[in-house]
Parts: structure tokens; sequence; C-alpha cells
């Protein structure tokens, strides 16, 4: 009795190894390998829209940054703005792509749904998502174990942290967008030989447009730009001659997506020379080593942890990260298009935050949330053997039982993920919100309705005021009238009328 017990928990052991670390290719071809490569995919965009989005309606965090970004882009397009956001340390950001992309959502969604703030955001989640089910796309393509890249989804889609900030009107989030674009498109294009334009192009383009919606995501671009030019689209006969082509073709992608950047730069040059071109870039010469490369490298293991693993903590998560960095590498030692997207970005921001004037917040390091994530985890995902192409290479680490070793880990990895959503959405429920944002909004609509002319509309309390009354009154088409009276409404959406 006692053998055929231990016989079926052996076989148990080793069903359950073989479906941890089964990817696509170990699936029999027609239905079952479209059926998750399709539905795997579609399974992450729907849990991360729903999880970002949850009661949105009611907590939309409307402050300073969301108000006057979504006044902008009420105007027509051509009145919109051709440099991008202001920057926390000054100057603006290197492009207009957010307030465009911003205004495009605008144009389809407010007909539909009206014109609330939180409409804006909603069409900045849907792009969000749709880059994650991209990603996923991308990593069953590249045979990593499914198991594995379900629950490392799992763990992305559901950071408290870049959640919530998704759920706003924000030009990180778009960065975080195109920075998961441009990885995915350079996953799904693993290196060739030949010289792929389009590749370069498209890689080239959505890095740098991520870097116009978030000057932070300029290590991402740069460790693409790097591996376009020095290993991607190179493997010719004359390889030199590639690169300098791949450089040029980089440079020229980058140079006309500056363009309505240049127009400004070049026609404030007497007025405001200052904050666009000073303050833009010569400041991180200032005070070098300000951090330093072990400041540095704390910042990237906090941000790790806020972003990622918050609110859990992991005990010594400094000597994880070196070492899951460290065992990463090795993984995909051979393998530059995962170390392109984990590795090198990683290394670019550790060595630029050291140098950079300025004590960094970890919402800098948002578009880096795959890289750092992948840097940390990477090597456990491909234990069982990383992929060439098409082409299995099976696994070097030099002890015996490693796939068994291997399908532990990723059931940890899922385990952890599961285990930790229900604290994952108490605490994404109190980052960036703000409730009083639905009361305040019936209470403006409550107005509208009532058809009775006010000459201003203000809040009767901090919360209230914060959501700016009056400007939801103006955006949701009611008119001030100068000799009426004025409304004033509480957080609590009640509204009284002077």
């Amino acid at each position: 009795m006692m053998g055929h017990i231990v016989h079926y928990c052996i076989q148990g052991l080793v069903v359950l190894q073989r479906s941890m670390l089964a990817s696509l290719n170990d699936l029999p071809g027609g239905w079952p390998r479209r059926t998750l490569m399709i539905g795997l995919p579609l399974l992450v965009v729907v849990y991360a829209f729903v999880f970002r989005t949850y009661d949105i309606s009611q907590h939309f965090w409307f402050q300073g940054d969301q108000q006057r970004d979504w006044s902008l882009v009420q105007e027509d397009f051509l009145s919109l703005p051709i440099i991008g956001t202001p920057i926390a340390t000054g100057g603006v950001s290197f492009g207009p792509i957010f307030y465009w992309i911003l205004w495009g959502f605008r144009q389809v969604l407010v007909p539909v749904f009206g014109n609330l703030p939180h409409i804006g955001a909603i069409g900045l989640v849907i792009f969000r998502v749709m880059a994650d089910g991209v990603l996923v796309f991308a990593l069953l393509r590249r045979q990593l174990p499914m198991m594995a890249v379900a629950g490392f989804m799992l763990l992305l889609t559901s950071s408290p942290f870049e959640g919530a900030l998704s759920a706003t009107i924000w030009n990180p989030v778009l960065a975080v967008t195109l920075a998961n674009i441009s990885i995915a498109v350079l996953l799904l294009s693993p290196q060739r030989r030949g010289f792929s334009l389009i590749r370069i192009a498209v890689m080239t383009g959505t890095s740098w447009l991520a870097v116009q919606a978030h000057t932070p995501a300029i290590f991402l671009a740069g460790a693409v730009v790097i591996y376009t030019v020095w290993a991607g689209d190179c493997w010719t006969e004359h390889r030199w001659k590639a690169r300098l082509y791949a450089t040029g073709v980089a440079m020229g992608i980058v140079a006309v997506l500056q363009i309505p950047y240049a127009v400004h730069v070049f026609g404030q040059m007497d007025m405001d020379r200052e904050s666009v071109l000073m303050k833009t870039g010569s400041l991180v010469w200032e005070n070098l080593n300000t951090m330093g490369l072990w400041g540095s490298l704390s910042f990237l293991i906090q941000a790790t942890e806020r972003i990622v693993l918050l609110p859990t903590i992991v005990p010594a998560l400094g000597i994880v990260f070196v070492l899951g960095v460290g065992f990463t590498g090795y993984t995909y030692r051979r393998d530059l298009d995962f170390i392109a997207v984990s590795i090198l970005p990683v290394g670019l921001a550790w060595i630029g935050y050291a140098v950079v004037p300025y004590k960094g917040d970890v919402y800098w390091l948002l578009s880096l949330i795959f890289p750092l994530s992948f840097a940390l985890l990477g090597g456990i995902m491909g234990m069982s053997g990383a992929y060439e192409g098409n082409k299995k290479v099976a696994s070097s680490l030099g002890f015996p039982h490693y796939r068994s070793l291997a399908a532990v880990t990723i059931v940890g990895i899922v385990l952890f993920g599961l285990i930790t959503q229900p604290v994952r959405w108490v605490a994404f429920d109190n980052l960036f919100k703000a409730p009083q944002y639905g009361p305040v909004v019936a209470g403006v609509q409550s107005v509208l309705k009532s058809g009775r002319p006010i000459s201003s509309f203000r809040g009767a309390d901090a919360a209230a005021i914060a959501m700016n009354p009056e400007l939801l009154y103006r955006l949701l088409g009611g008119t001030i009238a100068p000799q009426a009276g004025q409304a004033v409404v509480n957080a609590s959406g009640m509204v009284v009328f002077e």
C-alpha cells in the first residue's frame, strides 16, 4: 500500500515538473497551442484592465497634472503643445507624444462615454494592457515555460504602485506602455542573418517615443539602440557596414521624431533658452557622483521592491537582487535578445543614476518595470534551458536535478503571485486615490441637470477644492453666467447655492 502511494506521489511530481516547464513547443500542434497563444495573453489583458480600472469613476486621482493635461487636450490637434510635459528637475520632456495620444483617446472615447477626466485614464489603460498582452505573446513565442510567464506577468500586472499610477492621466504611464511594446517587438523578431529596416525603425521609434513620454526611459532606449546597432541586425558578412547603416537608420528615426521639439527650441531660442535647453540637459553634469554607484544600486533595489514586490517585503532583497541579476546574465549569456531587455538597461540605469545630480524618486524607474523584474526572475524562468531563436539550448547548470529545481522555483513564483493578490488589491486601493472624486462629480452633474445658471463653482473644503469643481463643470458642458449666484460643493457631493 505504501509503495503505491509513493509511486503515485512520484508520478504526480513528474507530471507537475513537466507542466511547470512546458513551453509552447511541448504542446501538440493545432488548437491546443493556438488556444494558449491567444488565451493567456487575453487573460492577462482582461485581468490587468479590471485591476487598474476598478472603481475608477469613484476615486480617480484628479490633481494638478491631470487637470492640466486633460484641459490641454480639449483643444483641436493643431493647438496642442509641440513639446512634452514639464519635468520635475526643470524644463520639459523631449516630445509631445503624450499629448497626442491622450488627445486621440479623447476623440474616440468622449463622444461615447462623456468628457469626464477618468475616461482619458481608461484610454491610457486600454493601451497599457494591450502592450501587456503583446509582451505575453512575445514571451510565449520565445518558448519560456508557460507557467513561468503566467506567474511573472501576474506579478507585473498586479503591481499596486504601477497599477494605481496607470489609472491616472500621467505621462510615465505611457512611457511604460511604449517601452513594453519596444521590448515585445525585439523579442518577437530575434537575431537573424541579414538587415531589417522595419525592425530597427519600430524598435528605435517606440523606445524613443517612450523617452518623449518620460525622460528616464532613456536607459531602455539606449539599450535598444545599442543592441540594434551592435548585434541585432548585423549578422552579415559585411558586419561593420551593416552597423553603420543601422546607426544611420536609428539616428534618422530619432531625428524625425524630434522635429516638433526642435521647432519649439529654435522658436524659443531668445525667450526661453534657460527652461528649454539648459534645464533639460546641462544640469545632469552638475554635482557628479551625488548618488555614486552604491547609492544608484540601492535606488534600483528600492524601486524593484516598491514597483514589483510591494506590499511584500523580501528580506535581504539587495543580495537577492544582485544574485538574481547575475543568474539571469549567466542563463542568457548566449541570448543577446534577453540581455538587451534586462541586464543592459538595468546596467545603464545603474551607471546613469550614479551621476545624475538628483535624489531619484522610484517612479523614475517605472519604464524599467520589465527589465528590473526580468533581471531579478528571468534566470529562474530560463533554468530549464534557454532558447536561441527557435532552437533550445540545454541548461549548462553544473548540478543534477536542475529541472526539478526549476519546476519548484516556478511553482514558487506562481504561488507568490496568487497568494499575495488580496494584499496587492488592498495596497492598490490605498495608492493615488481621491475618494471625493465620485461625489464631487455627482454634485457637479446635479447642478447641470437642474439647469440653474451659476457664476462660479467652488469647493467647500480642501478635498473638494482639490478636484477643481469649476473645471469639471466646464468639461461637462456647463457655462458661466456672470450675474448668477455661485455653487459650492463639498467632498460628499452636497451642493448649496449662494
